[in-house]
């Protein structure tokens, strides 16, 4: 939830009003994705690091992440840590995949939902 919220910046900083227009909804698979393990003991077999894979630099991840979706197509998204968060995995999911999405629950405000406050209690999300 960090990489979308705070995307680019140097802070956990979100204004009030993009924390209440933001959203959150379940996604439902119809089969297994294949997921490509971009992040730990799998990326020497890339030839790069962790500063490279999990960059602040945006633009080098949409790159590296374009080139493994031009050249591995049986590939339907990649795994890799959270910039803000090590511990967390995150996961970009490519569209060639929109086949094996059985669908998604109704979207739900993040705003006052339990997981909206436990990002909050868990990082120092600075709402202003």
């Amino acid at each position: 939830m960090l990489e979308t919220l705070v995307r680019g910046t140097s802070r956990c900083t979100v204004t009030r009003p993009e924390w209440k227009s933001c959203s959150i909804s379940r996604v439902r698979l119809a089969e297994k994705l294949q997921v490509l393990q971009f992040e730990g003991k799998r990326l020497p077999e890339f030839g790069i690091g962790a500063e490279r894979a999990h960059s602040g630099v945006y633009d080098e991840c949409q790159a590296l992440s374009a080139e493994v979706h031009a050249t591995l197509p049986n590939v339907d998204g990649i795994q890799f840590r959270s910039r803000w968060d090590p511990t967390c995995l995150c996961w970009a999911v490519f569209d060639r995949a929109a086949r094996k999405i059985a669908g998604a629950d109704p979207s739900e405000p993040l705003h006052g939902s339990a997981i909206g406050e436990e990002v909050l209690d868990t990082y120092p999300i600075l709402v202003v």
